[in-house]
This record gives C-alpha cells, structure tokens and sequence, in this order.
C-alpha cells in the first residue's frame, strides 16, 4: 500500500494511528516533532504525510513551510492532524499547500482510517490526470 509518515509529539497517539493505518495495509513510520519529520519526509519520501501542528520546538505549519520548500518535499502530499478546529488554522494549512486538515477529536480510528483510504484515492486520481 501506500508510505505513511506521521509527525506527531504525544506518542500513544501516534502509535495509535500508526497501529490503525498498518492494520489497512500502509508502511508507517513516526517522527515525534517536526525537525525528526523533516528528516524522515526527505530520507523515506513517503506518499502521504499526517502533521500535527502544536509541537514543541517547530510547530507544524513551519514543518509545512519548509516541505515546501525543499526540492525532494515540496510534491509530498500533507494532511494536518490536529485538536485546533478554528477557522484561520484551517485557512493557513491550506494556504501554506496542505491538501486537507483534520481534526483529532472528531474522528475514532476507523473513521480516520477510512478518511486517509479516501485521501489516498483523490491522491492517486490526481497524478492519473
């Protein structure tokens, strides 16, 4: 299937994901802030990156920028992840190229893993055309 790198800080969170997404068949792996998901999106060069925005150090809006940014990122399709539901943060991650923004809190695992087979599929329509 398909290359998964979340970019999460609270770890039962991502282990979580990770557990949900490898039961429908992706290779996952976990960058536990932004510089460390920097570096895995330039070495493993996923197909699709879920990016947390509240993490310390570099949030993930700047993780975004700078995957814009560089060369080998600026095509890896980004999905933000994250409890912050207000407007203008979803406004900003579609601004600095964020293909879609999710909110943590109002979605089960199931419903997260069905919600990345269907980003996968516009994703995979996309380059067909």
């Amino acid at each position: 299937m398909s290359k998964i790198l979340i970019v999460e800080d609270n770890s039962i969170i991502a282990k979580m994901l990770r557990t949900t997404l490898m039961l429908e068949g992706h290779d996952v792996s976990i960058a536990p802030n932004g510089t460390a998901g920097l570096e895995k999106a330039q070495t493993d060069k996923p197909d699709l990156i879920l990016l947390d925005i509240m993490m310390p150090g570099m949030d993930g809006f700047e993780v975004c920028r700078r995957l814009r940014e560089g060369e080998d990122t600026k095509d890896i399709p980004i999905v933000f992840l994250s409890n912050l539901y207000q407007s203008q943060h979803q406004e900003l991650a579609r601004q600095l190229g964020a293909i879609d923004y999710l909110v943590k809190v109002h979605m089960a695992p199931p419903q997260l893993a069905e919600k990345v087979k269907e980003i996968l599929a516009r994703i995979a329509k996309d380059k067909e055309a």
